[in-house]
């Protein structure tokens, strides 16, 4: 029996007394150093340190320890860049938004830059957070392995949504189903815990999902699993 990964979330800057204050770095030119918004970065992260035997069921138990430590706030950008988030979706391109906590994001489809349109156009949407790999580990299996969500997103009443995107063919995978489950799981543990204030749910959205919604936020929060 050994310390399982942190699994970590992000909550209010108002509740960490410790969280340092960051600003946008300057611009450089092919290693941009993208740095978190000021202003919200005033959320940090929640470790929640799970416990159990890795060789063991395929469904990890936990034995939750709340702790909160920051969100780390350098990224290297992308050297494209581009402001036209509605064009043409080009991989590998960092992508500018008004909400995001970074200066530009970065996405391995066009779904998910299409949520992420839907994030920034949203009134019910205060800000989000494109999750890259280690942001947000969450134990999904008892052999230790790690699954990392696609986004956070905060909406006006301070309601925590961890979304993932998935291809239609990829839904009914047993694979998708185990980590839904795991993250469901992980935002009860997290909401059941007296630390942390916010609301968290969970959201697992298709193509066709994010099709339907048509640049809803309601109507993709509906549609979702």
């Amino acid at each position: 029996m050994g310390p399982q990964p942190a699994a970590r979330v992000l909550t209010k800057r108002s509740e960490l007394p410790t969280q340092r204050a960051f600003s946008r770095s300057g611009r450089c030119e092919r290693c941009e150093r993208v740095s978190v918004h000021g202003p919200r970065v005033a959320a940090g992260f929640i470790d929640l340190i799970t416990k159990e035997q890795r060789r063991c069921a395929s469904k990890p138990s936990h034995e939750e320890v709340i702790d909160i430590v920051t969100l780390a706030p350098i990224r290297i950008a992308r050297p494209t860049t581009s402001q036209n988030r509605l064009g043409k979706y080009e991989r590998g391109v960092g992508y500018e938004y008004a909400k995001s906590m970074y200066v530009q994001d970065w996405f391995d489809s066009s779904t998910e830059r299409d949520v992420a349109n839907i994030l920034d156009d949203a009134e019910e949407i205060a800000y989000w957070l494109r999750l890259q790999r280690g942001d947000l580990p969450i134990l999904w299996h008892g052999s230790g392995r790690e699954y990392n969500p696609d986004f956070i997103a905060v909406d006006t009443n301070d309601v925590h949504w961890i979304i993932e995107v998935k291809m239609n063919k990829e839904m009914t995978s047993a694979e998708v189903q185990s980590k839904r489950e795991a993250a469901i799981r992980w935002s009860q543990h997290v909401n059941a815990d007296e630390k942390v204030t916010e609301t968290w749910h969970y959201l697992l959205v298709s193509e066709d999902h994010v099709k339907t919604a048509k640049g809803s936020w309601t109507a993709l929060r509906r549609l979702g699993e």
